[in-house]
């Protein structure tokens, strides 16, 4: 049983680190072409999910506290 977690988690793990990488592709896309990448407008969206925490005031910088830890973890 402890094997399937571990497989999942390694599985969720590996999923992240790939769409971490196409996040970042995607940004260098569109600041290079001026144009959204892959059909979305990649930093449009990063800067709304910015200004959204940073109007939560406290509230936002935990969040953003939390969510920088999980993305963090190696």
């Amino acid at each position: 049983m402890e094997s399937v977690f571990n497989n999942i988690s390694s599985f969720v793990g590996n999923l992240t680190q790939i769409l971490m990488k196409v996040l970042c592709l995607g940004i260098v896309v569109q600041i290079t072409f001026a144009e959204a990448a892959f059909g979305w407008d990649i930093i449009g969206n990063v800067m709304e999910i910015v200004a959204q925490l940073g109007d939560s005031g406290f509230v936002g910088l935990i969040a953003l506290i939390i969510l920088w830890g999980l993305f963090d973890k190696k």
